[in-house]
């Protein structure tokens, strides 16, 4: 795989342990020894970022990214994010979208799942500002919430813009806020559009 994005173990069964890459889903059955690569870019989502579990049911997981990596981001502008969902680990997927728009530019970069009485909701960050709910285990989804700062990893929102890297307008500007290896840095002044302060060059984190 090219790097990881989420690790999270199947809260009732602790030696299954779920996996996104950069590079597609990965399964394990015997607590990480060994991993069975389940999707690869040709899937629907080619760049799986976030997985939960249902906190009540475990046998469901989620799954969000967008269709291909970020290097492609910084000449298309455009992510085409998906949400899915699995009951058997990964073997097999369905379509978890209704509800989110059909060409969605950002990339969807942040999921919690929270147990709500007998029923499950999910909450899902994009890169443009705004958190999406469904409040019926992914069967649905409605934008409750816009015009928040990007909800995103490092740089990524600003591959998803016009003006982002590959175009007039990129790099960062003074004053945002960029979250590297769980430290939040603020950037004082210009930075090198593709390095952003410091990150890799390829966009494929």
């Amino acid at each position: 795989f090219k790097d990881m994005h989420q690790i999270t173990r199947r809260p009732n069964h602790p030696d299954e342990i779920a996996m996104a890459t950069g590079n597609g889903y990965y399964l394990s059955r015997d607590d990480g020894r060994t991993w069975t690569h389940l999707t690869d870019p040709s899937f629907r989502i080619g760049y799986p970022d976030k997985l939960a579990f249902n906190p009540l049911d475990d046998g469901q997981l989620f799954m969000c990214g967008a269709d291909d990596n970020p290097g492609t981001w910084r000449v298309l502008h455009y992510a085409h994010p998906a949400a899915m969902q699995s009951r058997d680990m990964g073997r097999s997927w369905q379509d978890a979208s209704a509800g989110l728009p059909k060409d969605m530019v950002p990339s969807i970069e942040a999921l919690t799942v929270c147990a709500a009485g007998e029923g499950v909701e999910l909450f899902a960050g994009t890169t443009d500002g705004a958190v999406w709910h469904s409040g019926d285990e992914a069967g649905s989804w409605q934008r409750v919430c816009e015009g928040l700062g990007p909800v995103s990893k490092a740089a990524h929102f600003r591959l998803l813009l016009p003006g982002g890297p590959g175009g007039p307008g990129g790099g960062h500007g003074a004053g945002e806020f960029l979250c590297r290896g769980g430290i939040v840095q603020e950037v004082r002044g210009p930075t090198d559009p593709e390095r952003g302060t410091g990150g890799q060059r390829d966009g494929s984190s």
